[in-house]
């Protein structure tokens, strides 16, 4: 027996908690933890297998990790994505689509590797 329909109260508040942690990461004025960050991806993710497709949710999942860009975050982000593909294939080409956005904007904005203010290379030729 499949678990029950979250409520779309429980969506709604649930997109606007992962909107409001992105918007506090981005200020830098977030208090919350990378357990607390996975703890959120994983509740997002439960809630998309639970429900019918919610592309703002999905969105909201695959962004959350590219916002605090670690490695901890993006491995948080996989972590969560590879468990929600399992769990729901139905939803690969819209978390695919929406993680090869996301990376694309990091070039675009010059992050991690794309960084410009990055000064040493990392191989000895």
């Amino acid at each position: 027996m499949p678990p029950p329909q979250a409520p779309p109260v429980e969506i709604n508040a649930l997109i606007n908690k992962l909107k409001s942690v992105a918007e506090e990461i981005h200020h830098h004025t977030s208090k919350m933890t990378m357990q607390d960050l996975k703890r959120l991806l994983f509740r997002t993710a439960s809630a998309l297998i639970t429900i019918p497709e919610s592309s703002e949710l999905v969105q909201e999942l695959v962004a959350l990790p590219f916002v605090a860009f670690t490695p901890s975050s993006i491995a948080a982000g996989i972590e969560t994505w590879t468990w929600l593909i399992g769990e729901r294939p139905d939803l690969e080409i819209s978390l695919m689509t929406g993680i090869s956005e996301a990376w694309a904007e990091t070039i675009k904005l010059r992050k991690g590797l794309f960084s410009t203010s990055m000064k040493c290379v990392p191989f000895h030729t």
